[in-house]
């Protein structure tokens, strides 16, 4: 091979060697993961550090973002919204009346027909008059509501409260489901039960009590079962084996049951339950 032919063939491998190497040294290099711009690596450290925490509950929507509030994002936004703090206000009115033996209101209250009544369907509300009108009395009382689903124009919840007086040995603690619809502007009771897991057959969410209606109902049943046939006095008396309601305060209240502690909220706490507490003992006399 002539030499002017062997050089040139030489600087052409050198020449594309160089390149090979060139292009190995810019595209060999070891590669990273690049910094992604919409990561907020702030938000991340604050949601690992969440979940680390013993108290955390997946279920606590607190550190979410709100972009749909109906008032503005400093003030306090309501858990319940219009509809059923409305349908639940009737509903205690309903209750009201059946304590001041009102039978009209309290009737006016409900569908017609009912459409489920404790284990019956489609009860024509004077049937529910007849069934209810010997039962209106002044031992009746709601403790809390609980509310399950709402929407705008139907609610379902539960009511933890009591019929009867413990003093005249007459009271009852009851656990009642109760759905509600609102037709014509009027909020009233299409279906009440009995709490025990079903409307009419149609299955409902188990939901667990109050903790002072539970308190309340297990020392009752206790109290009933140790004092049967005996008078309402001495250990026997209404307000002996009751619930301490500054023990079920503290915890709600997320304070340390040692009596000697400060409690923000504990006296408000403390009435609201002995005036719950009184009324279901009954007055003095």
């Amino acid at each position: 091979m002539p030499l002017l032919h062997r050089l040139c063939l030489e600087r052409v491998s050198t020449l594309g060697f160089g390149c090979a190497l060139l292009l190995c040294v810019l595209g060999c290099k070891d590669e990273s993961v690049p910094d992604h711009p919409l990561v907020n690596e702030d938000r991340m450290q604050e949601i690992l550090e969440r979940y680390q925490d013993p108290e955390y509950s997946p279920f606590d929507m607190s550190g979410l973002p709100r972009r749909h509030l109906e008032e503005p994002p400093e003030r306090e936004v309501r858990p319940l919204r219009g509809p059923a703090i409305e349908a639940m206000d009737v509903y205690r009115e309903l209750i009201e009346a059946y304590a001041a033996g009102d039978a009209d209101a309290y009737l006016s209250g409900f569908t017609d027909p009912v459409e489920c009544f404790y284990d019956r369907r489609g009860i024509p509300r004077d049937q529910v008059r007849n069934a209810r009108q010997a039962q209106l009395r002044p031992g009746r009382g709601i403790i809390h509501l609980q509310p399950i689903w709402s929407g705008r124009d139907a609610i379902e919840f539960v009511e933890d409260g009591w019929s009867g007086q413990a003093r005249h040995q007459t009271a009852l603690p009851q656990r009642l489901r109760v759905r509600m619809a609102k037709a014509g502007g009027q909020w009233r009771v299409s279906h009440v039960a009995r709490d025990d897991g079903a409307l009419c057959g149609d299955p409902v969410t188990e939901v667990p009590p109050d903790a002072f209606y539970a308190a309340l109902e297990s020392s009752w049943t206790r109290h009933a079962a140790r004092c049967e046939g005996h008078p309402p006095e001495g250990r026997c008396a209404p307000t002996r084996g009751f619930p301490d309601v500054e023990a079920l305060c503290r915890p709600r209240l997320g304070c340390p049951l040692a009596a000697d502690i400060p409690c923000p909220g504990l006296t408000a706490c403390r009435t609201h339950l002995e005036g719950l507490l009184a009324a279901f003992l009954g007055p003095d006399d």
